[in-house]
């Protein structure tokens, strides 16, 4: 977002809670209620699919939503009102996708779930376009370009009422220049009236016609930007008709979609902040709100069911989380590895997959473990990370970087012979588990209703 002394970026964010659309297959999923349910983790789900299209259907709603905060917010300072009404930016992120990965049954660390990352972060991205041009039509005036001409006009003289005041109190703090004579040009607050009133008979953002017109009014999805082809994409989504009524109405808002932190409202919403993976399965959470227990319930699940969940397994999880020195059936121990137990790659891979459908950046953390892995060293490592970060074209190459403790807190309450049992336990894979997710077909336009 442009950002400057007459201008202040501001933008309104929202996070879907994604493992509200893990169904089981062949539940009658039923109107847009059932996606607000407050149950929105089933308990035990056989045969999951996730629905995209109640994905899509819930974005264009909060699209919706959220683009009307943008009229009926208090700002602080009329900086920020001018950037919110020439450019309408709002965010739409989403929360708990190691949680859908574990209720598919799909590694964090696989093919399938960077696929499934790609495949929710596009319908995102096409539910709220959908919304944006929907309200770009609706809200649509005769003449909208030359009032939003007109808008620029007005802020351009404001930029310069404010250039020539400051020059004029500069003056009259120097002793050694001549004091001006007061400016003539009108007050800026007025102008700021002029230009929201302005705006309120414009469909499309403002700034959508200025100049040569935003990318997105030629066709220029995010997507395409970064190099996408149709064919790149999952096939889900009719993006030619889309793409049409984008030219012909224009879209409400500059940038729809992006991937926020979401770690004090993941922890309200009972689910693993943003889309990183799990960083253990059991351990303590300190956010702005306070102190959470934070505990993967997919693997107490799925111990529970193995006979395997009791006192002792809990304090042998507490700490480090891992159960990669548990006797479990492969899959167990590729559906519930921490973020230190994979390659920082797949990471890369996940955001990589995003990228492409988000208009703002993504919060995109790094995870260092802390001994070497092979013969690499730490910080080598980080620069690996780094440049593969800017080779697969992310905007953001690190948020925040993590770094895991240097020790594992001594499990002084475990007797050491109750943990090397438990290590030693064997379970045999008593069920078939299959990997996939689906999605419901012949869906139709969300624009035309077809």
């Amino acid at each position: 977002l442009p950002s400057s002394e007459f201008e202040y970026a501001v933008c309104n964010l929202c996070s879907i809670v994604l493992p509200t659309f893990v169904h089981q297959k062949g539940d009658n999923l039923g109107d847009l209620q059932t996606y607000r349910s407050p149950k929105y983790l089933p308990t035990k789900i056989t045969d999951p699919v996730f629905d995209f299209n109640g994905l899509a259907q819930v974005v264009e709603k909060v699209a919706e939503t959220m683009d009307r905060v943008i009229d009926r917010n208090n700002y602080p300072v009329l900086e920020a009102v001018i950037s919110n009404f020439l450019h309408r930016p709002i965010g739409i992120g989403s929360s708990g996708f190691a949680n859908v990965c574990c209720l598919m049954k799909t590694p964090y660390n696989s093919e399938q779930a960077v696929k499934l990352t790609s495949y929710i972060a596009e319908t995102i991205a096409y539910g709220s376009l959908t919304a944006s041009t929907k309200l770009a039509k609706k809200l649509a005036t005769p003449k909208q370009d030359e009032k939003s001409r007109k808008m620029f006009e007005l802020f351009e003289e404001r930029k310069k009422i404010l250039r020539e005041k400051q020059n004029l109190e500069a003056s009259i703090r120097s002793p050694d220049r001549p004091v001006e004579g007061k400016t003539s040009l009108r007050d800026p607050d007025l102008i700021v009236k002029e230009m929201l009133d302005l705006a309120r008979e414009i469909g499309p953002y403002p700034s959508y016609f200025y100049g040569e017109g935003a990318p997105i009014s030629r066709g220029q999805f995010q997507w395409k930007m970064w190099g996408l082809t149709e064919h790149d994409l999952s096939g889900f989504w009719d993006w030619g008709t889309l793409e049409q009524h984008i030219r012909r109405y224009g879209v409400r808002n500059s940038l729809l979609t992006a991937q926020m932190p979401t770690a004090t409202t993941a922890q309200i919403m009972g689910v693993n902040e943003s889309v990183e993976p799990f960083t253990a399965n059991i351990y303590r959470r300190k956010v702005l709100t306070g102190e959470y227990e934070v505990i993967n319930k997919h693997l107490i699940s799925d111990l529970t069911e193995l006979g395997m969940w009791d006192e002792n397994m809990k304090n042998f999880l507490v700490g480090g989380g891992s159960i990669q020195d548990l006797a479990l059936p492969p899959l167990y121990k590729e559906l519930y590895r921490t973020a230190w137990e994979m390659p920082q790659k797949i990471s890369i891979q996940h955001a990589a997959a995003r990228g492409p459908f988000l208009d703002h950046s993504q919060s995109f953390n790094v995870w260092i473990p802390n001994k070497p892995i092979g013969n690499i060293e730490r910080a080598d490592l980080l620069y690996r990370v780094l440049i593969e970060g800017w080779k697969s074209g992310l905007k953001t190459g690190i948020y925040y970087l993590r770094t895991e403790p240097a020790g594992e807190a001594q499990k002084f309450t475990v007797p050491l012979d109750v943990l090397s049992k438990i290590q030693k336990t064997e379970i045999p894979l008593t069920r078939k588990i299959e990997i996939k997710f689906e999605v419901p077909g012949e869906m139709g336009c969300l624009v035309c209703g077809t």
